[in-house]
C-alpha cells in the first residue's frame, strides 16, 4: 500500500482473475490515533472512486446498531485525506469496498509517515482501536449472515 498499492492491486487483479466471488472488502487503515480533546471517532471513505457508496452506508447501519456509543460515526472524514488505501484497489478490480480511517483523515495524523507512527505515543488509543476492531466485525459478521442460503 506504501509503494502505490502496488499488493492490493495485485492481489485485487488476481481474485477478480479468477472470478472469486468477494462480497466486500473491509479496509481499517490508521484508525487508533485519538487526539487530545477529539471523541473516539471513526470516518468513512466517500470517494465513489476508491469505496462503494451502497455498501459504505449499508456499513454504517449496521455500525450504527452495534458499535460501541462512545465511538462517534463520520459520515466523512473532518480534514485531511480519506484517499488511496486498499480498499481502492478493490474498488477498481469491480469488487465493493469500504474505506475507514481516523476521523482527521490519513494526514490528520501528526505522525503521518513520520519515524515517531509507533503504537508506543500518547495519542495512540488502543481503546479506540478496539472499538473500530468490534464495529467493522460487526459489519463483517452482519454481512455474512446476510449471504447465507
Amino acid at each position: 500500500e506504501e509503494q502505490g498499492l502496488r499488493g492490493s492491486r495485485a492481489q485485487a487483479t488476481a481474485r477478480a482473475e479468477r472470478g472469486d466471488d468477494v462480497v466486500a472488502m473491509l479496509q481499517q487503515d490508521m484508525i487508533a490515533v485519538k487526539v487530545d480533546g477529539d471523541d473516539f471517532g471513526l470516518a468513512f471513505v466517500t470517494s465513489p472512486s476508491a469505496s462503494d457508496p451502497v455498501l459504505t452506508e449499508t456499513a454504517a447501519m449496521i455500525m450504527r446498531t452495534y458499535a460501541d456509543r462512545e465511538l462517534i460515526l463520520h459520515p466523512a472524514v473532518l480534514s485531511g485525506s480519506s484517499c488511496c488505501s486498499d480498499h481502492q484497489s478493490y474498488t477498481e478490480a469491480g469488487y465493493p469496498s469500504v474505506g475507514t480511517l481516523e476521523p482527521r483523515g490519513y494526514t490528520g495524523d501528526p505522525m503521518y509517515h513520520k519515524a515517531g507512527d509507533l503504537v508506543e505515543r500518547a495519542d495512540y488509543s488502543t481503546k479506540q482501536l478496539a472499538m473500530v476492531g468490534q464495529a467493522v466485525l460487526s459489519v463483517a459478521a452482519s454481512l455474512a449472515d446476510m449471504i447465507q442460503v
